[in-house]
């Protein structure tokens, strides 16, 4: 080993630029291999059970003839929300998740029409970790006294007053687009960062605001946040929950033709986790492509790197023969080697990776929709480097093979002759 390195240290002072030139290779195969691995397991993320969000709605098959049909009904009312908030076992969090279309803002006497406005509970910001970047969101009081308050997202703000706050500030609202005029006044008490990794619920809007301004019980859509690895037990938990106060309040079926509702229920948590391995592959596979081509040349020029050094070398060879090393030895010391110019060449790509992961990777976050939608960061882990330097060391014992076997059948007579 010792003799490698001297080796190495010899050949890099006899002919640096050629082994700089390799060594350049090496470790821009392995840095291409960390940052596509990093980019994988960043888009993967953490695969451990975690919460599972959960969308709840209220179906009724309606029979009309011979012909049926399902429903979304507004059937929970606040005492059916009460009770999965307090009878429950498996669930972290419950809001109510209600919206509305197509109202107008109204600020210095300007109007804005806005697509939608969104309103929950204040657990909501819990549920998706809502980063708060002024003010702060809503509370159980303003739900409760259906305080006229929202909370509104950082490009809003840019657009309704330009680089001042608009905490703290009124504005004209009305949840109805035709009316322009006499609208109601609104406080605007926190600005959000609207990171998309956390809109799992359809996306988030510009304008959150307390669930109870938009529509009186009974309402048609639930969030949840479910236990880890409790989904199935909390889907029948909330069935029979439901079943149990629908029937205790003694509520007619919707229609004479209709059956008892029953609740359905929508993974989107689970939707983005498929989603994410689907992207890691794909990228995988596109960008793996390049560091596998990388590899390739990296290889190639650690194996002409040896050859070259073994025609160089003949004579020193035949004489080590001549004394007594064997044909092992010799193919050892080739091995040697070349395994010991492949892991210098890996500790370079390793630094030269960590140079380089921030601007690659936020150059295809900013031109890939889908990794800005999972909010990946430009980062380095640590099973790529692990990866990364096994593979190049693995190459480099590769590639040594066979000048290690032409070395070793050097005959030494023959080499000790040349000139």
């Amino acid at each position: 080993m010792i003799h490698a390195f001297g080796f190495a240290f010899k050949m890099m002072k006899k002919r640096p630029l050629r082994m700089s030139l390799t060594l350049l290779q090496v470790a821009a195969g392995g840095a291409l291999i960390i940052i596509v691995l990093s980019l994988v397991f960043a888009i993967i993320g953490d695969q451990a059970e975690d919460e599972q969000q959960l969308t709840i709605e209220s179906l009724t098959e309606v029979v009309v003839g011979n012909n049926s049909y399902h429903t979304v009904n507004a059937i929970f009312s606040d005492e059916i929300v009460s009770a999965f908030k307090n009878e429950t076992n498996y669930l972290e969090y419950l809001t109510v998740y209600e919206s509305s279309y197509k109202g107008v803002i109204e600020y210095d006497n300007l109007v804005y029409i806005y697509h939608r406005l969104l309103g929950v509970s204040p657990a909501y910001r819990e549920m998706i970790d809502l980063e708060i970047v002024e003010g702060d969101f809503f509370t159980q009081t303003d739900l409760d006294g259906q305080n006229k308050v929202m909370v509104i997202s950082k490009e809003a703000n840019q657009q309704l007053f330009g680089s001042e706050s608009g905490v703290g500030r009124t504005i004209g609202h009305s949840l109805q687009v035709q009316e322009t005029e006499g609208l109601e006044e609104w406080k605007i008490i926190g600005i959000y960062f609207p990171k998309e990794q956390s809109a799992y619920f359809h996306g988030l809007p510009h304008f959150i605001v307390p669930y109870s301004q938009l529509r009186v019980s009974p309402y048609r859509t639930l969030m949840a946040t479910v236990k880890p690895g409790k989904l199935a037990e909390a889907k029948h938990e909330l069935e029979m929950i439901f079943k149990h106060q629908y029937l205790e309040q003694g509520q007619e079926e919707l229609s004479e033709q209709s059956e008892m509702p029953g609740l359905t229920f929508s993974e989107d948590q689970q939707n983005i986790k498929e989603g994410r391995k689907m992207a890691g592959r794909y990228f995988g596979l596109v960008i793996g492509s390049f560091a596998l081509v990388a590899l390739v040349i990296s290889s190639i020029g650690i194996l002409s790197m040896m050859l070259v050094s073994i025609v160089e070398r003949t004579r020193e060879i035949g004489l080590r023969r001549s004394l007594g090393a064997s044909r092992l030895q010799i193919l050892g010391q080739i091995l040697a080697e070349s395994v010991m110019l492949s892991f210098v060449g890996g500790l370079l790509g390793i630094g030269l990776a960590f140079i380089l992961v921030k601007p690659i990777m936020n150059e295809l976050i900013s031109t890939t929709s889908f990794l800005r939608f999972l909010g990946i960061e430009a980062q380095i882990f640590f099973y790529p480097i692990l990866i990364s330097l096994g593979s190049i060391v693995l190459i480099g014992l590769m590639a040594g093979l066979y000048p290690g076997f032409q070395a070793s059948r050097i005959i030494p007579v023959e080499a000790i002759r040349e000139n």
